[in-house]
């Protein structure tokens, strides 16, 4: 055997590059071939084009494997689907050893527990993380104590004993728990009502304090616990005032942070500094001396408390009025003292000396939104960790600088997040001895929330781990059946014997693998699925839901099979009842069509292993003819290639090779007008020549392609082998049940059955219900298929033969069936959907079962869906749908396998149209026509253009015109010059009167005097058009004056200019009744009389004194108007505009001044993109997602001052409730009851700060 070249394989080039390609190895093919002659072309030399002597693909095993399939390659088989299981794998041992990572407690002495951020609370994690690793107050928390005696105060007071008592609960988890984070939090946030609105971190720490403080005077137990909390961060600052003049005025205050400034400042030692600087009072008075100006104010600590809070004052205001952060680096050390300046003096103080032990960052640009997370040291291992919410980690390098270092300012460049964003410093005062372990609260207290935690513990991570393993055996299990049956599938290409390849659609195999995998991706869904429960295992009972599918059909007993796992079973079971229908095509000399293998949609499989996949998944093949003659037949093998299309496929080259020169003969005879246009040289051309038509040439390349196309799809045209998955039937009875009928088999006996189980669905109901029915059908069917697939699938032998396909109802009554319905035995023509009375009830209902590839018609049969497509849609859908979702996963393949076969300009899948060449010539009457432009050519250039097409219309020059259609052209031409002349005289005469009627204005007064009748204005629009374009007109409009009269045949449209809506706006265009004076009319009239053949009366349209109509019917005119004014409130996807008004500003009244500008109108307002079918409930539910403001909170008016659209009329349509689009000049108007901050969860939506924590316990 010769060998051709290998074909190199051609890069992807983007998934628009997918025709292109396919394109590409077919043009190679006709390429070769084009290199023999006809006579050269055997079977070998088919072979050859069909590429059936390539090896196996070994691009898909290398080192940098090719991640699409191989078109080019008839046998390659890789990259159908069966990579993604690889990748499922994969995940699946990743959850596996997460299960496994998840079974590890967390060990409590090294790593920190996390805490869940359920809304916007990063501020409240951001204070519990801090303060938990104060070794004192997490002491204080684990000796507080409830008391029966305690008294819970009234709403909205704070229960402390609440707070107190979750605050215990979370730090006892935080300590203890072998999670590594906890939501307990939410024990804290409900007890401080706190809403989901972002606030300050320092804010909530000075009012939590606060608030504890007041509190916990209340409480039985509160006042140690107040008191050793109120020691822990409060100090005291002495303030004094001095004067010249010798006076002095000292005061304390209680302070529990140092609120430092640090814009101007880059260390923290600068900040100190300006903070207890001397401060000149400029405007204040001296009580001694009484003079301004000379006092002066000294700050200087007189107590610092063992835990020191350094807020960082990180926003400026600017000149209007607009907060902005200060990102500034600053440096601070990681031990501070304060220097003698800053302490009073003999306090002792200067000694002490001050570790850092968290860092507050905020996170965001700017001062009213961001995130909170902190730096923190563990007290008691001296491990730093950044605690964001959740998530906890090490620290590589602590914060801070060494004391040296941090007097000195930090380059912007070298500036990290804990430097330029900190907005707190936490410092205890440093001590030589470690702080002591906890000591936890007594286990009466703690014994259930350890049982608790602990039970979560032990049975989550288990059931997580023994959940994930059982999926991970299922699906490794399921991809080494598949790895195993795709394997032996690949064909044998070291021998080349063609009669052992098999040819199968790539479709049909990326479906399967496609199935296989979403049923692998769906074990999670079943394993939800409910378990038996002992109470019905006791009373025997079987629970339907999850009892093995082979044991039982509607309680009757099946034989069981043992061998193999009943999971791959059933779920090969369930994949083969979901499998469609595919094919591919048959040439007309009945052998595989060799486009077919070119394109890639086959491909060379091990024919019997592929006998054993069509087996497994109960698929048979059926050939079906041209004129829908089935019979069933085995699989196309290589010696099954058509030789004669290959020498189409020669042809087809060298037409292709030969037409560009045609065009260009063809481009050249339509430039060369004068010396070939039939009118110019009719009396000089020879009579041995012929006429073409100017279309047929201009458009001749287009038609030579269709030609060729047609005539492939002619030899394509031999029907289609169907890959049908024939084991299962699905029907439905005159009931609306579902029956479903499966082949099954009997080993012992030899001989086959058909059992038909028949399950009753929910009574037929409407809307809601009729979909809830048809999804019940749905599922019941879906069980019952499973249930009686088991013994099919695993003895069922399809064996191939030639005899046609007998027919749904002779499949049926080839067999025996077993009917069993409410315990009795229906005949099989109960089931065959002629009942009419089956018919009544299923249309009454509309329920039309439906399952996969399996339709019932209205009659009852069954049929494929895929009976009532072309064999090119159903490619197309099939691959598109199948091999899209195949490749989903690895983004290049989709492009290989993604596509359509009706692309190929000469492929069979969609080919053109048969053309008759030069049929433009041809008349109505079968002669020649008059009309068309023709060229005169020579013998040779007709027998040149003319070999491309079966069919030509032949005109020779000396061919005689159609008589009739002669005569008629020149009737035509004599009426058309006629009526130019007509036209004429009429603009001539009333051009001017009519461009002018268009503007006239009419006085009230001059109605009825002077304006006495009234004509059509359409009639009037079309007269103008007829003087513009003359040539263009077929005859002179008539005044027939119908379009202003209404059914009762009276007027009831209104004057020109008058006509206005209930808003005095101007309606749509419509026909109005033009003003005319008497002698206009009349010459109106005559005129048109007598140069037009008219034949309807001029109605005339008599004009009133006052503007009315004489005889107008004025019930049509209000309907007239009312239509008009309805026509305004319907719009699509048009703006409307809302102007949003707080009852806090300025006081809502109309005001008489006018925004002079669209633009200055729009501004301030509010805009969405509505439609006029749109619901004022849809509108509110809109502001709020934009706004933020809840539905409850809107008030919204149609206008200013105008009707309130309330709650109840959240159901009415815009267009029921009258609102316009567009409507910036008078917009709706959303008035908002209080401030509102958004409700999402959104850490960068702005807070709302003027309110803070009024609305929580916090404040009371």
């Amino acid at each position: 055997m010769v060998k051709m070249k290998k074909p190199a394989t051609v890069a992807s080039k983007g998934k628009r590059e997918t025709n292109r390609r396919k394109l590409h190895f077919r043009e190679e093919a006709m390429r070769h071939l084009m290199e023999l002659s006809e006579d050269r072309i055997d079977y070998d030399q088919a072979a050859l084009i069909a590429k059936l002597d390539c090896f196996a693909c070994e691009l898909h095993d290398c080192p940098n494997p090719k991640s699409v399939n191989c078109r080019d390659n008839p046998y390659c088989i890789k990259r159908l689907g069966l990579e993604k299981f690889e990748k499922l794998i994969k995940i699946e041992l990743a959850n596996n050893d997460k299960a496994k990572e998840d079974q590890r407690r967390r060990d409590v002495t090294s790593q920190p527990c996390g805490l869940v951020n359920t809304g916007n609370f990063c501020y409240v994690n951001s204070f519990l993380q801090v303060w938990f690793n104060e070794p004192k107050f997490k002491q204080i928390i684990f000796d507080w104590r409830p008391s029966e005696e305690y008294a819970k105060p009234e709403f909205p007071k704070m229960d402390v004993q609440l707070l107190m008592d979750g605050l215990q609960n979370l730090f006892y988890t935080l300590e203890t728990t072998p999670f590594f984070d906890t939501n307990k939090n939410s024990l804290v946030i409900n007890a401080l009502r706190l809403t989901n609105e972002q606030q300050d971190a320092q804010e909530f720490t000075l009012m939590l304090f606060d608030s504890l403080d007041r509190n916990l005077l209340t409480h039985p137990n509160g006042e140690l616990i107040r008191q050793r909390l109120k020691s822990l961060y409060t100090g005291r600052i002495r303030s004094t005032l001095s004067c010249d003049c010798g006076m002095t005025s000292p005061s304390d205050t209680i302070c529990t942070s140092f609120t430092l400034v640090i814009e101007g400042h880059t260390t923290l030692n600068e900040a100190l500094d300006a903070f207890f600087c001397v401060e000149t009072l400029t405007d204040c008075r001296c009580s001694s001396c009484n003079k301004i100006g000379k006092v002066e104010k000294s700050t200087k600590a007189s107590q610092l408390p063992p835990v020191l809070l350094l807020q960082l004052n990180r926003y400026n205001i600017d000149s209007n009025g607009r907060n902005h952060k200060i990102k500034t680096p600053l440096s601070y050390p990681r031990e501070l003292t304060f220097e003698p300046n800053h302490l009073i003096s003999g306090s002792n103080m200067e000694k002490k000396v001050y570790e850092l032990f968290a860092v507050m960052i905020h996170e965001g640009d700017h001062t009213d939104s961001g995130h909170y997370y902190d730096l923190v040291r563990n007290p008691y291992t001296s491990k730093w960790f950044k605690y964001n919410d959740e998530k906890v980690e090490e620290m590589s390098k602590p914060p801070g600088l060494d004391v040296k270092d941090s007097k000195k300012p930090i380059k912007k460049s070298n500036a990290t997040p804990d430097v330029k964003a900190c907005y707190g410093l936490v410092y205890r005062e440093k001590s030589d001895a470690g702080p002591d372990p906890p000591i936890l609260p007594p286990n009466e207290i703690t014994e259930k929330w350890a049982q608790a935690t602990e039970s979560d513990f032990v049975g989550q991570t288990n059931d997580n781990l023994d959940k994930t393993q059982k999926r991970l055996n299922e699906v490794m299990q399921r991809h080494g059946k598949l790895d195993s049956l795709f394997t032996n599938l690949q064909a044998d290409t070291n021998t080349h014997q063609l009669k052992e390849v098999a040819f199968l659609p790539t479709s049909l195999m990326t479906d399967i693998l496609t199935k296989e995998y979403d049923r692998a991706s769906a074990i999670p869904e079943e394993e939800e699925k409910p378990k038996e429960s002992p109470s019905s295992q006791d009373n025997g009972e079987t629970n339907k839901t999850v009892a093995n599918p082979t044991e039982m059909v509607d309680d009757v007993p099946t034989k069981k099979r043992r061998g193999r796992p009943a999971t791959v079973r059933i779920a090969q079971q369930q994949v083969a009842t979901q499998l469609q229908e595919h094919s591919y095509k048959i040439c007309s000399h009945g052998k595989i069509f060799i486009d077919e293998i070119l394109f890639g949609h086959v491909k060379g499989v091990s024919r019997q292993h592929a006998e054993v996949l069509l087996n497994k998944y109960a698929i048979s093949v059926v050939q079906r003819s041209p004129d829908g003659v089935e019979k069933k037949r085995a699989l196309f093998t290589g010696n099954d290639l058509c030789l004669d299309c290959v020498k189409l496929l020669h042809r087809e080259g060298l037409f292709n090779e030969s037409l560009e020169n045609t065009v260009k003969l063809a481009n050249r005879i339509v430039k060369e007008t004068k010396s070939r246009c039939s009118t110019l040289v009719h009396s000089t051309v020879s009579p041995d020549n012929f006429y073409v038509s100017k279309k047929a040439l201009q458009n001749f390349k287009k038609q030579a392609e269709s030609e060729m196309q047609h005539q492939s799809k002619v030899h394509a045209s031999g029907g289609i082998l169907r890959f049908v998955p024939g084991a299962v039937e699905k029907l439905a009875n005159g009931n609306g049940a579902v029956l479903v009928k499966a082949v099954t088999s009997n080993r012992g006996r030899g001989r086959k059955k058909a059992t038909t189980t028949i399950r009753n669905p929910p009574p037929p109901t409407h809307s809601r219900s009729t979909r809830y029915a048809t999804r019940h059908q749905a599922a019941e069917l879906e069980q019952a298929v499973s249930e009686v697939m088991t013994d099919l699938l695993d003895s069922c032998s399809m064996q191939q033969n030639d005899a046609p396909v007998s027919t749904d109802r002779e499949q049926s009554e080839s067999v025996t069936d077993d009917v069993e319905m409410n315990s009795s035995t229906i005949s099989e023509d109960s089931c065959d959907g002629t009942n009419q009375e089956t018919m009544n009830q299923e249309e009454s209902c509309d329920i039309k079962p439906q399952t996969n590839g399996v339709e019932t018609t209205e009659n009852g049969n069954v049929n494929s869906k895929m009976n009532h497509q072309s064999s090119e849609d159903m490619d197309v859908e099939e691959e598109d749908e199948k091999n899209g979702q195949t490749d989903q996963a690895d983004g290049t393949e989709g492009e290989e396998e993604n596509e359509k076969r009706s692309d190929s300009p000469c492929s069979s899948t969609e080919g053109g149209e048969e053309v008759e060449f030069n049929s433009e010539l041809r008349c109505s009457h079968g002669s020649i026509n008059v009309d068309q432009f023709r060229y005169a050519i020579s013998p040779e250039e007709w027998e040149e253009l003319s070999r491309y097409f079966e069919k030509c219309f032949i005109v020779k020059v000396t061919d005689d015109l159609c008589e009739s259609c002669y005569e008629a052209d020149q009737v035509a031409h004599h009426n058309k010059k006629d009526l130019i002349e007509t036209l004429q005289q009429l603009q001539k005469k009333y051009g001017e009167l009519i461009r002018m009627l268009e503007k006239r204005q009419v006085s009230e007064s001059e109605y009825g005097t002077k304006y006495r009748f009234g004509i059509c204005s359409i009639f009037i629009n079309r007269m103008r058009n007829a003087f513009r374009s003359r040539t263009s007109v077929s005859t002179v409009p008539a005044i027939c004056q119908q379009c202003l009269l209404c059914q009762h045949s009276r007027p009831y449209l209104p004057l020109q200019g008058t006509n206005t809506d209930s808003q005095g706006t101007a309606p749509p265009l419509t026909a109005q009744v033009v003003p005319l004076t008497e002698e206009e009319w009349n010459n109106f009239v005559d005129d048109w009389q007598s140069l037009t053949d008219n034949p309807l009366p001029v109605i005339p349209i008599v004009i009133n004194k006052g503007g009315t109509i004489e005889g107008s019917c004025v019930d049509c005119f209000d309907s007239y108007l009312e239509n008009v004014d309805t026509q305004r409130y319907i719009f699509q996807n048009q703006k409307i505009y809302i102007k949003i008004q707080n009852l806090t500003d300025e006081p809502i009244v109309e005001t008489t001044k006018t925004k002079t500008t669209r633009r200055a109108r729009k501004q301030g307002l509010f805009d969405m993109k509505v439609s006029s079918s749109d619901t004022i409930g849809t509108v509110k539910i809109a502001l709020y997602k934009e706004t933020g403001i809840t539905p409850n909170d809107q008030i919204l008016h149609i206008r200013l001052g105008g009707k309130l659209l309330e709650a109840s009329m959240n159901e009415l349509s815009l267009f029921e409730a009258k609102i316009l689009p567009d409507n910036s000049d008078d917009p709706l108007v959303l008035i908002v009851q209080h401030s509102y901050s958004p409700s999402k969860y959104d850490e960068q939506r702005e807070r709302a700060p003027e309110r803070g924590f009024i609305d929580t316990a916090l404040a009371h």
